[in-house]
């Protein structure tokens, strides 16, 4: 990369590297408790023989990560220390997921996949590879929300909430306003993937973050605030990425009249088509960029209502009442992520299942359940429930995943 004359596209993926540093410092600021071994959610790593890590190894990993970002702050560094910035990124994050199944929230696998890419590719390649990656990320987040679940229960809290004040005249505006939304996030994409329509891409893109962040902040809905964080980072991302292809001298060549390469040609290719593998349950939803989605395997874990007093102090709070004429109440986790984490719990079904078991651990054997919501009807929303009951037959629905299941000795 040339500092004294830098191309368009290197000035792109300069101002990339200082958005993810600084949204990185934000985000895992705004989320601590995530990040800190000594939070009182047991981590659950991924791969079995890193349960014995020492939680020094986090704070390590914390102070590289930190670091890294600090020095990904300033405009121009010298290829050398570029690349050694993105290395050291990658492996301080990525350590830190490798970690807690718990810290790869969608954010950071964005941030990982952004940071890859521009180590991986040239300049002019990365901002192309990067904008697949944005075309993905709008593509399957709004085809995936073509759901009875969304379309029925969530989507219409968010239309209600769009009016300041009560009642909303929108709770008895016709149904298809629920529409709005998958198909509005959909005119993006589209707007997005055409580079002759690219600008108003950026603009759209505009207009729906900022109607999100007013949806889901402290204003309306009052989600965490890695929610509303990581919309404010695509407003910063947008504005960079979706800049028109102009060269920065006369007699340079703009960057759309490049060539691909068969490497950026194959990670454009693998970032567009691995979320699909979530579309049958071969992939993480959140990889999968499937968010405010009921259609993925839903884990409700249960007590028994007479020992609801054994359960830990960070769980007792959050249990629900029981259904008529049943004996189990359900835990809802997410709630005690927010409120312990201060972010959102990952939706893979089999970790929330192995960290109940972790959660619930002092708790009789026969005192533990949970009920297995399996994939629902896209267009009525019906669907099985598998009935779990005891720790034995809990334990073993949660080891049918490759991942780890045992928490690591960090609490407290």
């Amino acid at each position: 990369m040339s500092v004294e004359n830098p191309t368009q596209a290197e000035l792109q993926t300069n101002r990339l590297r200082q958005a993810v540093s600084l949204f990185t410092l934000i985000l895992v600021g705004a989320t601590w408790p995530l990040w800190n071994p000594a939070a009182t959610i047991p981590d659950i790593p991924w791969l079995s023989f890193l349960v014995d890590v020492q939680p020094l190894i986090d704070w390590l990993l914390l102070t590289l990560l930190v670091a890294t970002c600090v020095l990904g702050l300033i405009p121009s560094l010298i290829p050398r220390r570029l690349r050694l910035q993105r290395c050291c990124y990658l492996i301080a994050l990525g350590g830190l997921i490798l970690l807690d199944q718990n810290r790869f929230q969608a954010w950071a696998w964005e941030f990982l996949l952004l940071t890859g890419i521009c180590l991986t590719l040239t300049s002019r390649e990365a901002v192309r590879t990067a904008r697949w990656l944005l075309c993905g990320i709008y593509f399957y987040s709004a085809v995936t929300k073509f759901d009875h679940g969304f379309l029925t229960q969530i989507a219409p809290e968010m239309i209600e909430a769009l009016i300041p004040f009560k009642p909303s005249p929108l709770a008895t505006w016709p149904h298809f306003l629920v529409w709005l939304l998958p198909l509005g996030e959909l005119a993006v994409f589209l707007l997005v993937v055409n580079p002759r329509t690219r600008r108003w891409g950026l603009r759209s893109s505009y207009v729906m973050h900022g109607m999100l962040i007013y949806l889901l902040g402290p204003l309306r809905l009052q989600h965490e605030w890695g929610v509303v964080l990581w919309n404010t980072y695509f407003l910063v991302q947008n504005t960079i990425l979706l800049a028109d292809d102009k060269p920065t001298s006369p007699d340079a060549v703009p960057a759309s009249a490049i060539p691909t390469t068969k490497l950026a040609a194959a990670l454009s290719a693998v970032l567009m088509l691995y979320p699909a593998l979530g579309w049958f349950g071969y992939c993480d939803p959140w990889p999968a960029w499937i968010v405010y989605s009921r259609r993925p395997v839903r884990v409700i874990p249960l007590v028994q209502v007479e020992h609801i007093q054994e359960s830990p102090d960070t769980v007792q709070p959050y249990v629900g009442s029981p259904d008529a004429l049943s004996d189990w109440a359900p835990v809802n986790l997410d709630a005690v992520s927010f409120a312990n984490l201060h972010a959102p719990l990952s939706p893979a079904p089999h970790y929330r299942a192995a960290l109940w078991m972790s959660l619930s651990s002092e708790l009789n054997a026969k005192d533990v359940g949970m009920d297995i919501h399996l994939p629902s009807s896209r267009f009525t929303g019906e669907h099985e429930v598998q009935q779990l009951r005891g720790r034995e037959a809990c334990s073993a629905w949660a080891g049918k995943r490759w991942a780890n299941t045992k928490p690591r000795d960090t609490v407290p």
